[in-house]
């Protein structure tokens, strides 16, 4: 084979990293096919063997997982490995080609997950607080508890009619007739101090793919395609979930725990809020450093991956004290003085 024409036009000899059509390169093998190489474009080292025949998919990956049952497992399995991302970027080679719809399905999955977590601490929420006026001898309810605690569950976002209860004033010939107040009157201002930590982790998670636009010239010398760093960027969005998670919790605990009518002044634990966002945000870039060590191979990993993580936690903090001066205040305080804070 002596000429790029003898090369089939339906075989898959692209560059995974930049895409660079190396059936040229082949079309020069004229007495042996070597095992290793390099791509002329942006010098990523080859084996052969990878980018003709793709093998070795991990089935323990939602994206290669077959069968509804295997599928099923490869959710938690992903979501576990994604704990060891030196691992996981070992495993997840360029040479595969990204399935979108299962990474798609993926992230839904978390959003379902998400959502489900907010409903589970919004019915709690009204539950409690459903008991607490219903033990209130002035006050007949006319709602049952466990359908209050339905609606909430299904609607945890909204604070329509829906998502109201009813009760009569027993006692009080002035306030007779039917009142209503909204399930979330307590749990909502509760959740609005959450916003600021919320919006912190939210920014950065984004601007991490976003900051490779600052290092044009690492990025044009790897030739680094954004199909690749949009495929990063799904799967770490499972660490802003279970944040986002963690969060809830944190709120739902800290009204729950509070004692009767004292609950619509609670505030959640702070501490505990920015120690959630802290982890999130560490565990995201030793992710996105694995990604760029082992996934785009990319030179100088450490330094790209210092440089990555800087301007999108620079970005976030500007961007969210624009919003909540007082918020990002206390949270670097913490960082800086945690005895203190």
């Amino acid at each position: 084979m002596t000429e790029s024409a003898d090369i089939p036009h339906t075989i898959n000899a692209r560059c995974p990293r930049c895409g660079y059509d190396l059936r040229g390169e082949i079309a020069t093998w004229t007495e042996a096919c070597p095992l290793f190489g390099r791509c002329t474009e942006c010098g990523l080292d080859l084996a052969w063997g990878d980018v003709l025949d793709p093998r070795g998919r991990p089935r323990w990956n939602i994206e290669y997982a077959h069968g509804l049952g295997r599928t099923a497992m490869a959710l938690p399995f992903t979501a576990a490995l994604s704990f060891l991302p030196r691992y996981f970027w070992r495993r997840l080679c360029m040479t595969l080609e990204p399935r979108w719809r299962r990474l798609a399905f993926y992230v839904g999955v978390w959003f379902l997950v998400c959502h489900l977590s907010m409903g589970a601490g919004s019915a709690a929420v009204a539950g409690s607080q459903w008991s607490l006026y219903a033990s209130a001898s002035e006050l007949s309810m006319l709602d049952d508890q466990v359908a209050v605690m339905v609606r909430a569950f299904i609607l945890p976002y909204s604070s329509g009619p829906m998502l109201r209860y009813r009760f009569k004033v027993i006692r009080h010939p002035s306030q007779q007739g039917v009142h209503t107040r909204p399930l979330d009157s307590w749990f909502a201002p509760l959740l609005k101090r959450l916003h600021p930590a919320a919006l912190l982790l939210a920014l950065f998670t984004v601007a991490l793919p976003a900051s490779f636009v600052t290092l044009p010239v690492s990025r044009r010398q790897a030739r680094v395609r954004w199909r690749h760093l949009a495929r990063i960027f799904t799967y770490g969005l499972l660490f802003p979930a279970l944040a986002f998670i963690g969060m809830i919790a944190i709120a739902a605990t800290a009204y729950l725990s509070a004692p009767g009518w004292s609950r619509p002044s609670v505030d959640p634990d702070l501490a505990r809020v920015h120690l959630v966002v802290i982890a999130a945000a560490l565990m995201l870039a030793l992710w996105w450093w694995c990604a760029i060590r082992w996934f785009l191979r990319m030179s100088q990993p450490g330094r790209v991956g210092l440089s990555v993580v800087g301007v999108a936690m620079m970005f976030a903090l500007a961007a969210t004290y624009i919003v909540y001066p007082d918020a990002v205040t206390r949270l670097i305080s913490r960082i800086l003085f945690p005895l203190g804070a």
